[in-house]
């Protein structure tokens, strides 16, 4: 019951100038989507999802500006149906 997926793509405050990041949307086992992401410049990202059964999202260091691996953020995600899916995820308060 969802078509897609829509989110926004980052490294975090506590992050470092030069980290950047590179996330994949995984539908069934296919990439559909690839977006990249650097310290200070988020990405949009949206991942087109009709009749896919499952749904992985892999994140992987480009560049870092520490002796660390960089962090990734996923913000504003939304899954993007119609009311067949608002049904079956029911209501939060």
């Amino acid at each position: 019951n969802v078509d897609g997926l829509s989110a926004m793509v980052g490294v975090p405050d506590t992050g470092h100038p030069g980290d950047q990041v590179e996330v994949t949307v995984m539908a069934d086992g296919k990439p559909v989507v690839t977006v990249t992401a650097a310290f200070g410049q988020p990405s949009p990202l949206f991942a087109t999802l009709t009749g896919v059964t499952q749904v992985e999202i892999v994140a992987k260091p480009l560049a870092s500006g520490s002796p660390d691996a960089p962090e990734v953020v996923l913000g504003e995600g939304r899954f993007i149906g119609g009311p067949d899916l608002a049904r079956r995820l029911g209501t939060q308060p």
